[in-house]
């Protein structure tokens, strides 16, 4: 079941279908004895939760409630994982005093805490980059997220090719790289943000469902780059309505702050305050505290 639901079933159906077998996986391993089986199934549903965008609130005392069943079965390197995952769910609640960096009370991306000498040193790197990434996507540190996708994202394609945690590496590293394109002026960023385009845009056409809000979201922004500002605002239109068909609140809140942000660059503001009055009420429901401080701050400046 958990080889299936975390490597094969996404590909084909929407993520959120899988919560429920891999909670069924979970309670087989722990009812037989198979500790680690169980607790790899409790790792991914957690991080499932979050990337359909589950409540925020919840999510951060169920990953307390896992990590002490992590800890309690000595299953140390899951632990250390949704430790990180529990960091990025407090920076995006207001928990922690650092938005941008995996740095509080549940995990310090500064210490090493897997022995490289460890057999699963690599898949926990891949996931703390990925936490990392979301930080950086969702609080603007377009600089950051875009040199690490440029300098990883290949990796990632050949470490961990199945993984339902691909797909939003590619649309957070790509939403980083279009912004961090126009922001420098780089076309090394533009070009991997169009590669990773390609990416979700081909394993759209073979049949994944979980690809649509980023092949019209990251499409939107790279229209934006080209200038082609009436191509670009269908894009964002149509994300917007795929992340909510699919039930995907942070997405939704996402595709709008992009959105308000295309149209205060392009001089709209009656416009951008719209779809950034969206975005804070998304994010509000979503549990993202701290997201809904930063951007009535921005509307306050404006």
């Amino acid at each position: 079941i958990f080889s299936v639901h975390s490597l094969v079933h996404h590909w084909k159906h929407p993520l959120r279908e899988s919560l429920e077998p891999l909670r069924e996986a979970y309670r087989i391993g722990m009812a037989a004895g198979d500790v680690e089986a169980a607790v790899w199934s409790l790792f991914s549903c957690l991080n499932i939760s979050f990337l359909i965008g589950g409540s925020l609130r919840l999510l951060e005392a169920e990953h307390f409630e896992s990590a002490r069943v992590m800890l309690d079965f000595q299953q140390n390197v899951h632990y250390h994982m949704t430790m990180a995952g529990l960091q990025v769910i407090m920076n995006l609640r207001g928990n922690s005093s650092q938005t941008t960096r995996l740095i509080g009370d549940a995990y310090d991306e500064r210490q090493i805490v897997v022995e490289q000498n460890h057999d699963m040193v690599t898949f926990h790197t891949v996931v703390v980059n990925l936490h990392k990434l979301v930080v950086a996507s969702c609080f603007s540190d377009h600089e950051r997220g875009a040199k690490m996708t440029v300098e990883l994202a290949m990796h990632w394609l050949r470490t961990v090719p199945g993984s339902y945690g691909l797909i939003p590496m590619i649309f957070h590293g790509g939403l980083c790289c279009f912004a961090y394109a126009r922001e420098s002026k780089t076309r090394k960023y533009y070009r991997m943000g169009r590669k990773l385009l390609g990416k979700l845009k081909d394993w759209e056409r073979h049949g994944c469902p979980n690809c649509r809000v980023g092949v019209a979201l990251l499409g939107a922004e790279e229209r934006f780059c080209r200038g082609q500002l009436k191509e670009a605002e269908k894009l964002y239109e149509e994300s917007i309505r795929s992340a909510r068909k699919m039930g995907n609140i942070h997405e939704e809140a996402t595709a709008n702050e992009k959105y308000s942000a295309y149209f205060a660059d392009t001089g709209d503001d009656d416009k951008a305050r719209l779809y950034r009055a969206e975005a804070i009420r998304l994010y509000k429901e979503w549990g993202a505290d701290k997201k809904v401080e930063l951007l009535l701050l921005l509307e306050k400046d404006r």
